[in-house]
């Protein structure tokens, strides 16, 4: 299982001097994102599932919901590359 909560207003980037790091020390983030402790509870649901809970194995989960993400078929290429670059392919 894969897990992402969303956004979520932490520290992060608070000490960047990047216009990120900007952004993260105004109010704007506890605005638009969740509580550090709303997304702790979202991984709390899938390490501590209840009875009933309809956890999908192997599902990738964004905001605590099951998301179908469309990726292309690149396993043989990848491995392919993989092999040539690491000179696997000599027998």
């Amino acid at each position: 299982m894969a897990f992402h909560p969303g956004g979520v207003s932490s520290n992060f980037a608070r000490t960047s001097r990047s216009p990120v790091g900007s952004l993260f020390r105004t109010p704007v983030p506890r605005l638009f994102f969740q509580s550090p402790q709303k997304a702790a509870r979202q991984l709390l649901r899938f390490v501590t599932p209840t009875p009933g809970d309809s956890i999908v194995s192997g599902a990738y989960y964004e905001n605590g919901k099951p998301r179908t993400i469309k990726t292309p078929p690149i396993g043989p290429q990848l491995w392919e590359a993989t092999t040539t670059l690491l000179d696997l392919n000599k027998g």
